[in-house]
């Protein structure tokens, strides 16, 4: 049988896609081409969230075919609908000879000429977002309701990712699981290198003393609320030895500073901005990962990468992986979003003052995130791509 030639548009490379990119390359059912529209981080691009330019230190277009498809937008930015405009991606597609189309989210100008020339190619369309919600109203509403009804199959990433397809009407026998997830291998491999260093690696960021470290990674800036985190922290602070480790930038840092600062507050440490390869060194000195999210936290994948460090974990119910990586009182805790200084407070006393409770927790965070690794998630998209592709030739 010949594999199904599948073409791949996402708006630039992206460090977690990467492995997975690498993983179907290596499957015989699929020839894979990824078609960037940006080069995005490659050239050190200036990310917002971040506040600086990112250029990842881990390879994005090692091991699988890809290319680089003109943008021609004024303002290239692949956050913006009008910062993706690739209209070559109309001849790519006409004369590449794909049996499929895989668009990742349909956010930019060159996602929906990509959309019309499949539907003028008959090439059935798979499509792989993180939405998790579905308002029923306006015209937004109502294009991605048409574009949902369209498409040959839908991969959903998590729970309520399948329930906002569902929401659009998508029918269960179109929908395929095709988990979100990290190199799963990558992070193991980190952990097993680290182990042992762990009052190294607790010098390195300033870290004294014995008492647990609760870690947040990620962008400072207003959606994940790390001001409420450092609340919780002060009032758990308050009564116990512990640590509170800030792995990340962004534009709330100097606000953070300025509470840790005026509010007196100890045992506050910010590690700044980490690198794929340097991360790991921050979940390995870490007791407590914590993501406190007050909104738009479509899934978290640095959970994913935290359970790989067997840390237990406190996110808010804001964060989209809540319901499928955290397992109340079994591996951690879902705390309401909009109360987490006080419910996040309580959440994470009792794991700062139990150490068995730590440890039997981040055990089974690991048991867990051994089932949402990328070989499972390549499963998905190759039985997705096998069944549009062999409906749309018995048409």
């Amino acid at each position: 049988m010949m594999p199904v030639r599948l073409a791949a548009l996402i708006s630039h490379p992206i460090q977690y896609f990467a492995p997975l990119y690498r993983e179907l390359a290596c499957r015989p059912e699929i020839a894979l081409t990824v078609l960037y529209c940006t080069r995005g981080s490659l050239a050190g691009a200036f990310d917002s969230g971040f506040g600086r330019a990112i250029q990842w230190d881990t390879p994005l277009l090692d091991g699988y075919s890809s290319r680089f498809i003109e943008n021609i937008s004024l303002r290239p930015d692949p956050q913006r609908f009008w910062g993706v405009v690739n209209p070559a991606v109309i001849g790519v597609l006409r004369r590449g000879n794909f049996d499929a189309l895989w668009l990742h989210g349909y956010y930019g100008v060159s996602h929906w000429l990509a959309i019309a020339t499949a539907r003028s190619l008959h090439l059935p369309i798979l499509l792989r977002t993180e939405t998790t919600k579905s308002e029923k109203q306006g015209a937004a509403y109502l294009i991605k309701a048409a574009l949902m009804r369209s498409i040959a199959g839908a991969l959903y990433i998590g729970s309520r990712n399948r329930a906002s397809y569902e929401a659009f009407g998508v029918a269960a026998q179109r929908m395929y699981f095709a988990p979100y997830s990290v190199d799963n291998r990558f992070f193991l491999r980190q952990a097993e290198l680290f182990q042992g260093q762990r009052l190294q690696l607790r010098q390195r960021f300033g870290i004294v003393g014995e008492g647990p470290c609760i870690l947040f990674a990620g962008k400072l800036i207003a959606k994940k609320q790390p001001q409420a985190l450092l609340q919780a922290f002060q009032a758990v602070r308050a009564k116990h030895a512990c640590t509170l480790l800030f792995a990340g930038e962004g534009e709330l840092r100097p606000v953070l500073e300025a509470q840790v600062r005026d509010g007196k507050i100890p045992d506050v440490h910010f590690a700044g901005f980490l690198n794929q390869t340097e991360i790991g060194a921050a979940y390995a000195c870490a007791d407590i990962f914590v993501l406190p999210s007050l909104y738009a936290e479509t899934w978290g994948l640095v959970v994913n990468e935290a359970m790989n460090f067997a840390l237990p974990v406190v996110v808010s119910d804001a964060v989209g992986c809540a319901d499928d990586l955290v397992r109340q009182r079994e591996n951690g805790f879902v705390v309401s979003a909009s109360r987490f200084a006080t419910e996040g407070a309580d959440a994470i006393a009792a794991l700062v003052a139990d150490a068995e409770l730590r440890r039997a927790y981040g055990a089974r965070s690991r048991e867990i995130i051994a089932e949402w690794d990328v070989p499972r998630t390549a499963d998905g998209i190759v039985a997705a791509a096998l069944a549009v592709t062999s409906t749309a030739s018995a048409r």
